[in-house]
């Protein structure tokens, strides 16, 4: 009984179930896709699972249960992606300055992601103007592709990219999410272990995770 975010089970969850072997692990899944903090509520004495696959931007934002077990799966860096109709350099290093010159799809206000951005963004005076706000990864990059503006969208959810977009190099612009797993401790099942040993064979094969450095 696992909780997921939405990217990870779009990109790591078939290629697991996908595996050759993975009918002969004797593992049911039950999956609950959905955002941290809905998923880590799942971890509550009683909750209905016993694992939950989380991200973190930042320090703050998330809390969990006391007694949890968890365990640092990778970093998930963003990247600045921008149109490609807009014919920018692919080998310039761009600037805050010219950063703040762009039009942006954000996350929505008051989400702890957007806080972290937006902090990031203030502390080299970028002030974005906003086209559209969106929480979702796949509609920012089509609305990228479709020219409305630049986004910051993690690499996990540029595996299946559309057409239409650039990746631009802006080295101020540094920021990851770090993936982990929680499990409750003393809640012991040993499919749970097999299913995070072959997770992390996953996460390795999309460059996310300890074999990555």
């Amino acid at each position: 009984r696992i909780g997921i975010f939405p990217s990870l089970a779009t990109y790591a969850l078939p290629k697991l179930l996908g595996s050759r072997d993975w009918d002969q692990l004797g593992i049911a899944l039950r999956v609950n896709v959905g955002e941290p903090h809905q998923t880590i509520t799942g971890l509550r004495q009683d909750g209905e699972l016993d694992l939950a696959l989380i991200f973190q931007v930042g320090q703050g934002g998330l809390a969990w249960p006391a007694q949890m077990e968890r365990q640092w799966l990778g970093d998930d860096p963003f990247r600045v992606v921008v149109p490609a109709s807009w014919k920018l350099d692919g080998t310039s290093v761009f600037s805050a300055a010219q950063l703040a010159d762009m039009p942006w799809i954000m996350h929505h206000p008051g989400t702890s992601d957007a806080t972290v951005i937006s902090r990031l963004f203030a502390a080299f005076n970028i002030h974005p103007r906003v086209v559209a706000h969106s929480d979702d990864f796949n509609a920012s990059l089509h609305m990228a592709a479709a020219g409305l503006g630049a986004a910051l969208v993690p690499e996990l959810a540029m595996l299946r990219a559309p057409a239409g977009i650039q990746v631009i190099d802006a080295p101020e612009i540094r920021l990851a999410r770090s993936i982990f797993a929680l499990r409750p401790e003393g809640r012991d099942n040993p499919k749970v272990g097999v299913f995070m040993d072959r997770l992390t064979n996953v996460l390795a094969e999309l460059s996310i995770g300890p074999k990555r450095r």
